[in-house]
């Protein structure tokens, strides 16, 4: 996987930088060598019909050959080989899915997070045909009946804002998911395949529950599933995307909501790398959105007051002034918590009615760090708030 990762990387790092320079020696030595790249690939077995060993989660190994493929559209015609290219794309992002017909709501996160480009990329991939029609009029539908609020412990969006993976309210996944989510729906946005109201709307109350209980960009530990260290964060370039995708019943060309919560989140953020699994553009992309709303007269949002009651995840948030509590609960439905091997091994109880107060001087953006938590010397026998078993670290 990281091999085929690593590769794939180089060839859409060449794809960009064919389409940024203006020197026509340049292009042509980038052309030849992806042209190369792509000849060795194809000998290796990245092919039509070929599963190279394993065909469950090409995922995240896989991201920059659809995007690199694409970019290289003109070059792969040019020399020949866009027809194969195109049944390459087809086949790992396993597209003809879309024709299946949904028959409820949702999606799983994972699909979200790595499926969507893949699929969108392999479409537009295509000549100007009707099937091509056909195939983004699916992809459409896929992805509307996929942001809708699902039911019961399904992925992925639920009609209180909770966001679901592994049957729980998961920011941590949920940010791999709406990164596919969001950059759909704008993508798709003022076109006859724009996703439905319903749709839009489900996506836009995950984003605005979300950034109720971050404070201000982190999550609480209890919202961490297996990794309670503090650093999981929110994404603002989502929240500038569903802006710019416009109201969810399409009157406005610019979600004024959206803009609002960008606007302060971007303050907070102070323009840090964003994660790793966003592309290397977002922090840029964040800064253009950001300088545009600006000047079209948007301004940042108050931070959120009042109380958010998350049904499907067990959780209640109190907020006044710039402070957060967020109190976690589990039950019959929703699990205490989440272990790997490795990972987790602490944070037990979590979910037994725990109790985090996040806060800040005013001003400041509010941290783990600047509401008093630090992983290294807490107890996790004693979280507070919770009723538990208190055993030394060893054990």
């Amino acid at each position: 996987g990281n091999e085929l990762k690593e590769y794939f990387d180089l060839m859409n790092r060449i794809a960009v930088g064919y389409h940024q320079t203006k020197n026509d020696a340049e292009r042509r030595e980038l052309a030849g060598m992806f042209l190369n790249m792509y000849a060795h690939a194809v000998d290796q077995g990245v092919a039509a019909g070929s599963c190279l060993g394993n065909f469950t989660h090409y995922g995240y190994s896989f991201r920059g050959f659809y995007t690199a493929y694409f970019l290289m559209k003109d070059v792969l015609r040019q020399a020949g080989k866009l027809a194969d290219a195109e049944q390459a794309m087809l086949w790992y992002a396993i597209t003809n899915e879309i024709y299946v017909k949904p028959t409820q709501n949702g999606i799983d996160m994972d699909s979200f997070n790595t499926q969507t480009t893949g699929r969108i990329a392999s479409i537009l991939m295509m000549e100007d045909t009707p099937e091509k029609m056909r195939y983004l009029r699916s992809f459409r539908r896929w992805i509307d009946w996929g942001c809708r609020p699902a039911d019961g412990l399904r992925g992925s969006f639920k009609v209180d804002g909770a966001a679901f993976h592994h049957c729980n309210n998961y920011p941590a996944y949920a940010v791999g998911g709406l990164n596919g989510a969001t950059h759909m729906i704008y993508l798709l946005s003022g076109t006859q395949f724009a996703v439905s109201p319903l749709a839009h709307r489900t996506v836009k109350d995950a984003l605005l529950a979300m950034r109720f209980y971050c404070n201000t960009l982190y999550f609480p530990l209890a919202m961490s599933g297996r990794h309670p260290d503090g650093k999981g964060r929110l994404i603002p370039l989502h929240y500038a995307q569903m802006a710019f995708a416009g109201s969810p019943d399409g009157k406005q060309p610019i979600d004024a909501e959206m803009a609002g919560a960008f606007l302060r989140l971007m303050a907070a953020s102070r323009g840090e790398a964003p994660e790793e699994y966003m592309p290397a553009s977002a922090g840029s992309r964040e800064k253009l959105m950001k300088k545009e709303l600006e000047a079209a007269g948007f301004a940042p949002e108050p931070d959120p007051q009042g109380n958010l009651a998350l049904g499907y995840g067990c959780v209640s948030v109190q907020r006044r002034d710039n402070w957060s509590a967020v109190v976690r609960g589990h039950s019959r439905y929703l699990w205490a918590a989440e272990h790997y091997l490795g990972c987790n091994l602490f944070g037990r109880y979590l979910a037994h009615g725990s109790l985090q107060v996040m806060t800040a001087p005013q001003g400041q953006p509010v941290t783990p760090l600047s509401s008093g938590w630090q992983e290294a010397g807490f107890d996790w026998g004693r979280v507070p708030g919770t009723t538990a078993v208190h055993l030394p670290v060893e054990q």
